[in-house]
This record gives C-alpha cells, sequence and structure tokens, in this order.
C-alpha cells in the first residue's frame, strides 16, 4: 500500500470518526461534504444517508496479508469503526421507524431516547480510542524525512524526469499536512474536513508528477544527451567576451601571472589589434540587443573547428546569458530548451524526429504546466500515454509556440543545422521553420552552422548573425597562452621563453579563426617542445603545417610510423563505421588484437574481468590513441544527467570519440575509404560489442547500476544488428553465447538486493510497448522469456522442441510464463502453436500484474494488483488495446487462440473517451461522463475487423458457445479499474 493511500485511507478513517463523534453528542451542525442542514431541521433519515456515506469511505480497497503493518492497522481500525457504524445505522432506523421522517427540533433528546445512557458511553469511549489511533497513525505516516510518506516523496524526486525546482509544490503540500497533522495532535482544533481536503490536494499533485514523469520517459531516449556530452568545453577564459562585457576591452582573460614569459612578449600577447576589438564590439552589441528584443532569431555561423558546438554548449548553461533572459521575459516562466544536431550513426540525433522530441522533453521538463497542451491536443496521450509520433509532436509543439501563452518565454537553442540529414533544400527547409517559430511572441532562437548559402539566405538580418571565426583570435591566443605557460616552466631552454609570444601570434595569424587547427598545431609544438626542439625548428614546424584542416589531417595522419599503419586504420574503422547508436567505449579498443581469433569472444568464459585488469587496459588504449591516431580519437567522458551510468563503473564509463566532426567527415570523404572499410569488417563491431557484455560480469564493473538498464541497451542493440545477418547458424551461435552471458549477470548477488531470489533487474516480463500495464511476476526469468519478446522467437521454438526430445533433460519448461512472452509479438504464431500442442490452453491460468493506472507502471509500484487470468484473456485485451494499428499478426494469433478451443461466450466491458475526432459508431450510453457499453466478444470482433475475412467468421461461429464460464468473472473486474481513469480503446 502506497503512502499517498495509506495517508487518504485513514483520512477517511477520521471523517467518519468525526462524523459519528458529534452524531453522538447531539450537536451535529453543519457536515460539508452533504448538503448543509443544522440540527434545527434535520430528519433521521438524512443522517442515516450521511453515516452511510462516510462510511463507504472505511471500505478496504487492498490486500491485508501483503501489507506492510500500516496497511494491516489501518484495516483492523476500519473494520471495528465499520461495526460501529452498523450499531449507529440500526439508532438511526429506529428513530425513523419512531419518527417517520419526523424533523427533530431536539436531536439529542431524540437520539437519547432509544440508547441506552451506558451504550453511548461505551460508543463515546470507543471514537475517543479511534481518534487517538488514527492521529497516532497519522502523526507516524507524515511528521518527518524518515516517514513513509517522506520517503515516497524523496523517491518521486529521484526518479522524476522533470526539473526539481518544479516539485516544490508537492513539498509545500506535504509541509502543510504535517503542520495540520501536528496541530491536531496537540490540541484538537483542526478539523478532519481539512486535512482531507490537504491529502486529496497532495494525491492529485503526486498523481500529476507521476503522469509527467511517464510522459516524459514516453519522450526520453537513450541518445538525447549524446552529442552535447561529446562537445567539448570552453577552454579556460575563452568566449566569456560575448556575455562577460568586459573582457573584450582587456583582450585577454583575468589570469595574467606568467612568471616565464618575458614583458615584451606578454605585451604583445595581450594586445587586442583595433579591428578585431571594433569586429568583436559590433557582435557583442547585435547580440545583446538580440537579447532585449522581443522575439526573433540570432544566427551563429563559422567554419569547421571555429568552436561553434562549444559556444552554444556554453551558451546553453551561462549563469548570464540566463540573467539576461530572466529579465527579457518580463516575469514569466523561462524555458530554454537545446538541441545539438549531429550527422551521426543514430537517426535521433540528425533528424526532425529527434529535434522535436528532444525539444518537447526540455519544455515539458522544465515547465511541466504546458503539458496541458499536449492533453488538449491528444487527450489520450494524458490517459494512456504517449507514444510519441513526428507529426503528432509537430502538432503539439507548434501549437506550444504558436500560442501567446502568458505565463512562459521560450528559448531555443539549436546547434549545427549543417548536420541535419538531408540536401539542401531541405536544410533550407529547416531555416524556414526555424524562422517561422522566432517570430511568434515571447519565443527567441539561437541557432549555428557553417556558413552555407541555405542558411545564410534564411538568416538575412545584417543584425542577427556573426561570423564566428572572423571573433576567436583573441580566445585561440588566449588558449596558446594557457597551453605554453603549462609547459614552459619545464623546459631549460631560455631561447624559447623569448620566442614564447613571437610563436602564439603566429598561431593566432595562421589559425584564421579555426580553433580546431589551432589546437592541433599547438599539440605538435608541445610535442616537439618535449623534444627539445630549438625555437627555429619549432617555427618550421609550425610553418610547415598545412593551412587547411583535411590537409592537416592528412599530415597528422602520414606521420603515423608505417609499420603501425594497420593498427592505426583498425581503430579508425572502429569509430568510423561503428554501427551502433553509441560510440564504443575505450574497453573495447583493448581487444582489437583478438579479432584475429574467428571464435572469439565465443571460445572465452564468460567471467569479468578484475578491476586492476580494467585500469590497465584503459591506460593502454589511452596510450594507443595517442600513439596510433594522433589525438584524433580520444576518450571522452560520459556525464549524462539522466544517463543510468554509475560513478565507480569505469568499465562502462569512457566512450571513443572523434577529436572534432570534422575529423569523421574527413575519414569518410577523403581518407583511404577502401583500406578503412576492409581494416575492420562490421561483423567485428557485432564481436566487440558482445565482448563488452560479456567481461563486464562482476559487480565491481558494475557499480550500484540497475544491471537490465546497463544490458538492455546493449542487448537492443546487438539484436538489432543481428537482423541483418543472414544465415541462422549464425545467429543461433550469437544467441547461444548471450544466453550464457545473461545466465552470467543472474548469478550476480548484485541482481537480488531484495532476497528470495527475486531479480531486482529483470523481476517482470514486461509485454510488448502496447501491454506495458499487464505484466507477469516471476523469480525465474531466463533468457528463454526475453528472446521470445524479440524477432528471434524462432530461437526459443528450437529450445523448446530440442528439450522435449531429449529424454535425458530433466530442466523444468514454464510454458504459461512463455505464452505470455509469446503474445506480445505478433510474429510468434508458430512458437504459440507448439505451445498449445505441448500443456498451454487458451484457458491456462497465469499470475499477472494490471497496474491501475499508467503511473504506476515501474518496478516495486505499489498501484499494481496481483490477478490470475486465463491467457487468452490477457491476450485479448492486448488485442483489443490495438484494434486501430495491429499488425495482421495479431489477427493470425486471435485465429490460433480459436482454433486451440478459446471461450467466445465473453461480455466485455468497453468505453472510449469523447474527444474530437473519435468514432461514435458504437452503440454507447453515458455513464460518468465516459462513452460506456457491454458488447459480446463476436459483436466487438465484427466492428473491429477481424471478421472481415469469411475463414475468420466463420471460426469465429463455431467457437461461439452459450455458456458461461466461471473464469470469466474476474474480466469485468480486471477491466472495471482502467474505466475509472477515463482510457481510450476497449477491453
Amino acid at each position: 500500500m502506497d503512502p499517498i493511500t495509506a495517508v487518504g485511507f485513514a483520512a477517511g478513517i477520521l471523517n467518519f470518526i468525526e462524523f459519528s463523534s458529534t452524531l453522538v453528542r447531539g450537536t451535529l451542525e453543519v457536515y460539508h461534504s452533504t448538503s448543509g442542514t443544522t440540527t434545527d431541521n434535520t430528519h433521521s433519515g438524512k443522517l442515516l444517508a450521511d453515516l452511510q456515506e462516510v462510511t463507504q469511505e472505511l471500505e478496504v480497497r487492498f490486500d491485508v496479508e501483503s501489507g506492510d503493518q500500516t496497511a494491516k492497522a489501518l484495516a483492523t481500525l476500519a473494520t471495528k469503526c465499520m461495526e460501529l457504524s452498523n450499531e449507529l445505522a440500526a439508532i438511526l432506523q429506529k428513530l425513523e421507524a419512531r419518527g417517520r421522517n419526523k424533523r427533530w427540533k431536539n436531536f439529542q433528546v431524540a437520539f437519547f431516547g432509544v440508547v441506552k445512557q451506558n451504550s453511548i458511553a461505551s460508543i463515546e469511549k470507543r471514537l475517543a480510542e479511534y481518534r487517538s489511533q488514527i492521529i497516532l497513525r497519522l502523526s507516524l505516516m507524515t511528521s518527518s524525512q524518515n516517514s513513509a510518506l517522506g520517503h515516497h516523496f524523496d523517491d518521486l524526486a529521484k526518479t522524476s524526469l522533470v526539473l526539481k525546482r518544479e516539485l516544490g509544490h508537492n513539498a509545500r503540500l506535504l509541509k502543510q499536512l504535517q503542520a495540520s497533522v501536528q496541530q491536531m495532535q496537540s490540541d484538537g482544533e483542526i478539523s478532519s474536513i481539512l486535512i482531507k481536503s490537504q491529502i486529496s490536494e497532495l494525491q492529485k499533485a503526486t498523481l500529476n508528477t507521476q503522469q509527467e514523469n511517464l510522459l516524459l520517459k514516453g519522450l526520453y531516449f537513450d541518445s538525447l544527451f549524446l552529442r552535447e556530452e561529446s562537445v567539448s568545453d570552453p577552454e579556460a577564459g575563452t568566449f566569456r567576451w560575448l556575455l562577460d562585457y568586459g573582457v573584450q576591452l582587456s583582450g585577454h582573460s583575468s589570469d595574467t601571472s606568467y612568471a616565464s614569459t618575458s614583458p615584451s612578449s606578454q605585451e604583445k600577447i595581450n594586445i587586442l589589434d583595433e579591428a578585431a576589438l571594433s569586429a568583436r564590439l559590433s557582435a557583442i552589441s547585435a547580440f545583446r540587443g538580440f537579447l532585449e528584443a522581443g522575439n526573433g532569431f540570432f544566427f551563429i555561423c563559422g567554419k569547421a573547428g571555429s568552436g561553434k558546438s562549444t559556444l552554444m554548449k556554453h551558451l546553453a548553461y551561462d549563469r548570464t546569458l540566463k540573467q539576461e533572459l530572466d529579465q527579457w521575459s518580463g516575469g514569466r516562466r523561462l524555458v530554454v530548451a537545446k538541441f545539438f544536431f549531429w550527422n551521426s550513426a543514430d537517426a535521433m540525433q540528425k533528424s526532425l524526429k529527434g529535434l522535436y522530441q528532444s525539444l518537447l522533453f526540455e519544455v515539458f521538463r522544465q515547465c511541466p504546466d504546458l503539458i496541458r497542451v499536449l492533453s488538449e491536443v491528444i487527450p489520450s496521450a494524458w490517459s494512456t500515454g504517449w507514444k510519441p509520433k513526428l507529426d503528432e509532436m509537430k502538432t503539439v509543439f507548434e501549437t506550444l509556440v504558436s500560442r501567446s501563452l502568458p505565463n512562459v518565454a521560450l528559448c531555443l537553442i539549436v546547434d549545427g543545422l549543417d548536420e541535419y540529414e538531408g540536401d539542401a533544400l531541405e536544410h533550407f527547409e529547416l531555416a524556414k521553420l526555424l524562422k517561422q517559430w522566432s517570430s511568434q511572441p515571447k519565443v527567441k532562437i539561437i541557432c549555428s552552422a557553417r556558413p552555407h548559402t541555405q542558411f545564410l539566405d534564411t538568416f538575412d538580418l545584417p543584425h542577427r548573425v556573426f561570423h564566428l571565426h572572423e571573433l576567436t583570435r583573441n580566445d585561440i591566443r588566449s588558449y596558446v597562452k594557457v597551453q605554453f605557460a603549462s609547459r614552459l616552466p619545464n623546459t631549460k631552454n631560455g631561447d624559447l621563453m623569448g620566442a614564447f609570444g613571437t610563436i602564439a601570434e603566429e598561431i593566432v595569424g595562421m589559425s584564421d579563426g579555426v580553433f580546431l587547427w589551432a589546437r592541433l598545431v599547438v599539440r605538435s609544438l608541445l610535442i616537439g617542445m618535449a623534444h627539445d626542439d630549438s625555437p627555429k625548428a619549432l617555427m618550421k614546424r609550425l610553418n610547415d603545417t598545412p593551412r587547411d584542416i583535411n590537409t592537416l589531417f592528412r599530415r597528422i595522419l602520414d606521420s603515423v610510423d608505417p609499420s603501425v599503419r594497420h593498427r592505426s586504420d583498425q581503430m579508425l574503422s572502429l569509430a568510423l563505421d561503428n554501427p551502433f547508436k553509441h560510440d564504443l567505449s575505450a574497453i573495447v579498443y583493448s581487444w582489437i588484437e583478438d579479432l584475429d581469433d574467428p571464435d572469439f569472444p565465443f571460445n572465452r568464459p564468460c567471467k569479468g574481468i578484475g578491476e586492476a585488469e580494467v585500469e590497465k587496459r584503459l591506460s593502454i588504449v589511452r596510450r594507443q590513441l595517442d600513439a596510433l591516431t594522433r589525438g584524433l580519437l580520444e576518450i571522452k567522458e560520459q556525464r549524462s544527467g539522466i544517463s543510468r551510468w554509475d560513478g565507480e563503473a569505469r568499465y562502462w564509463r569512457y566512450p571513443v570519440g572523434f577529436l572534432h566532426k570534422s575529423v569523421r567527415d574527413f575519414l569518410r570523404d577523403h581518407w583511404k575509404i577502401n583500406t578503412l572499410y576492409g581494416a575492420v569488417p562490421t561483423f567485428n563491431h557485432l564481436r566487440l560489442y558482445i565482448a563488452q557484455a560479456q567481461y563486464g560480469i562482476g559487480a565491481h564493473l558494475c557499480g550500484s547500476l540497475i544491471l537490465f538498464d546497463l544490458i538492455r541497451p546493449q542487448y537492443g542493440q546487438i539484436m538489432s544488428f543481428l537482423a541483418h545477418i543472414p544465415s541462422h547458424d549464425d545467429q543461433r551461435r550469437i544467441l547461444d553465447h548471450l544466453a550464457r552471458i545473461h545466465e552470467g549477470y543472474r548469478s550476480l548477488s548484485l541482481s537480488y538486493p531484495k532476497g528470495e531470489n527475486l531479480l531486482f533487474w529483470r523481476e517482470t516480463v514486461e509485454c510488448h510497448t502496447s501491454l506495458t500495464h499487464v505484466v507477469e511476476p516471476s523469480v525465474d526469468v531466463n533468457f528463454w522469456h526475453w528472446i521470445t519478446q524479440t524477432q528471434f522467437s524462432w530461437y526459443t521454438l528450437e529450445l523448446l522442441r530440442r528439450h522435449d526430445m531429449d529424454s535425458t533433460n530433466s530442466r523444468f519448461i514454464d510454458r504459461k510464463r512463455l505464452g505470455v512472452s509469446a503474445i506480445c509479438r505478433p510474429g510468434n504464431l508458430d512458437l504459440l502453436r507448439y505451445l498449445f500442442s505441448t500443456g498451454v490452453s487458451p484457458a491456462t491460468l497465469c499470475t499477472i500484474i494490471v497496474y491501475e493506472d499508467r503511473k504506476s507502471n515501474a518496478f516495486g509500484s505499489e498501484g499494481a494488483v496481483h490477478a490470475e487470468a486465463p491467457l487468452w484473456l490477457v491476450f485479448l485485451r492486448y488485442y483489443l488495446l490495438e484494434w486501430r494499428s495491429r499488425p495482421a499478426n495479431m489477427d493470425r494469433l486471435l485465429t490460433c487462440f480459436l482454433e486451440a478451443g478459446a471461450d467466445t461466450n465473453l461480455i466485455a466491458l468497453a468505453y472510449i473517451e469523447k474527444a474530437p475526432g473519435r468514432d461514435k459508431s458504437f452503440p454507447v450510453s453515458i455513464l460518468d461522463g465516459t462513452l460506456s457499453f457491454f458488447i459480446e466478444l463476436k459483436e466487438l470482433l465484427d466492428i473491429v475487423g477481424f471478421c472481415d475475412d469469411p475463414a475468420r467468421r466463420d471460426l469465429l461461429r463455431g467457437a461461439y458457445k452459450v455458456a458461461w464460464t466461471a473464469w470469466m468473472r474476474p474480466a469485468v473486474k480486471l477491466l472495471n479499474p482502467y474505466k475509472s481513469h477515463g482510457h481510450a480503446g476497449s477491453g
């Protein structure tokens, strides 16, 4: 029993006690939940109705036996109150019989006329005792952060995707309730009506938060922050000038201590030439004007490698920008949403779907109040959850930006428009779309791209554009200064100290505003300094460096020793041709040489490596990347605020990525493509990915991660890749190995934090996305159940047949649980037929969890009801929920059930939300604001189109029976909880 429900139930008990006390004392004045009659005109019939009303709140609607101590104590007290209610009802019925609805001028006299004095004393004593018990129980449940309610809100805050500041309303409501309970405990002056009202408001707020979190989970995707995380943070002192309006006048960062630098070179470094200062001041003026204006766009363009993405990331988190936008918002709620386009293997990083989904996630996360727009545009999203589709997201987002929202100001930061998938025409359409959004009141857009014609022609206001590569000379100067200053104190070359300023200025001039070029050149010069190169040698190295960035990349890779060139190509190819959504982890690169063994990793034990081995391998990979790719590949760090990466799990935490996206472009377009594609065949990526999962088995490698959240993305991507392997033999070999890896993780003690052999990372077999609120509890969910829900259910069928043919195999296979997994995927027809032929039937009872609302669909949820239902009924609910968009295979599965003797004599409770555009062709009746009706299964299947096929229609007619089956009675019980929440669909 969750704490919110418990507190609400306790409030109902308290409400009954308060009402009964006033009734017994004969001093009833006004009962706020009724019509407001007083003692002067109250008659016994009305009081009896009031008593029945408050008594309804005492009904126990939860499983007492499986509940905690609080639930059991409340249930016991509710039972005692029900007994007292029956006594009071009997008294009022006597009054009713005597008075014949007479209005009692002196109710107390009349009441005492039918009740003995000692009975009244006994009732009053019990009520006082019950009141003390319930107030104490309420105090224990609400009094501190260590209370169940306090823990509940802490857990809600930890798991919520809504920004923590948006949860402050819930905390305030909880404090108000705590204060009221404490006052009632001390002096009793607080009315139970007030406490009940506060609890009701708290319940509503909690439900909203849980529902908001569910919608945000629907919008969240694994690579949401991937590109943003891969962008380097600004180097020390760079890009401050755009918002720190004093920096541009000095021409350097605030740190000017260079003990090893001569005065003349120091003076030279800190000079910002007049032309550069003028250009920078002009850009600052334009940007400030944009921030102060009512709406519109600002376009930051620049050459490849000029630092556009770094600047955009800096702006997204800069406090000064936030302060400026707060002033512009004029007291409205400021929402800053960002998206970084990236032309990678992940479609979400380079598509309009990714743009809309990311922006909606950011907007709703920062301002959950705006979710009401979603519920208005797509009414079913709030009640049944939202699986976002592109056209729906377009409608919702454009509704958001087109409305004149009185309390919200929106700023969008969109980086890398040139990385959007598509040709120049599609880039032009994207630019027009952003410009259109920015024309709406209280909407600002800051965007960036390379200086392509389609963007410059669209963002055509000169005072709303600047070219970044023309403004970064001093940022590059600051970067060079910091890098050289860190090396100079360790050098014994006095001539180098004197030449420092000259070399730095040459770098600034030659870079032409391209930060990446300067960074690569500085790296080359630092290597020379480490070898004690003279100033003349360093200057020659600098002057020999190609000015064109692609030519520089070629020069860097040509410098790799030919004897190790193949290994260099392998590393570059591993990153370039990576078919998975995420960059490969650094640990994966340590197994490149193992790829020479065609049986790797399948011939290796499924056992994790030790921590010392992990550190050793990461160290080797770091040095090899530096030597073999000359820094064009580098180890990064996963730092997403929402991802589940654990701070101690170093094994998983360090992906390898390109120094800059232009490196990837160069390798793809200019650098010996045939050699690279042949260096690491794509199948080897899969082998390395499997090895990462295989050698990661170990609690010390997983930290405190929820294991399934760690393994699920890897297994999911492996399955997607596996589908493209044509040979079933190769697929079978990989699946056999994945099963062994799966069992390895299940053997970890970390998998069973709750004890009793209950897997934390796979407690339930979650049904396919469309059946998220009907799952099956299990203490022994193995790889078979999981694979059955994928396109490889043929593998499960093979294992079953192999098992059944082997008379010596004593392993128990829970086929009914496999049946629940089988119905989750429409393509599992052969597997379902085999299960029906080997003991499973449509009437096989399965223990399932039915979530009373989708907010409860989470691990360890308190809002779940355990029930037994036939496999046939579970499938029907799935089928009917998906009837509008079901694939053809769903009809084949239903046909399979009918052929296996499924009982068709069913009566279903169906309901349809009253929403614009909803199909109203059903025979309906109005009930509680919802279109509801009962319908026979054969009629329902005819309506949804199942009977359009004559063979299926004849099969259904032949299977139809007259007798009402006993096991169907739970059907209405299972379906009723959904009705009260207004879910669209039918059951």
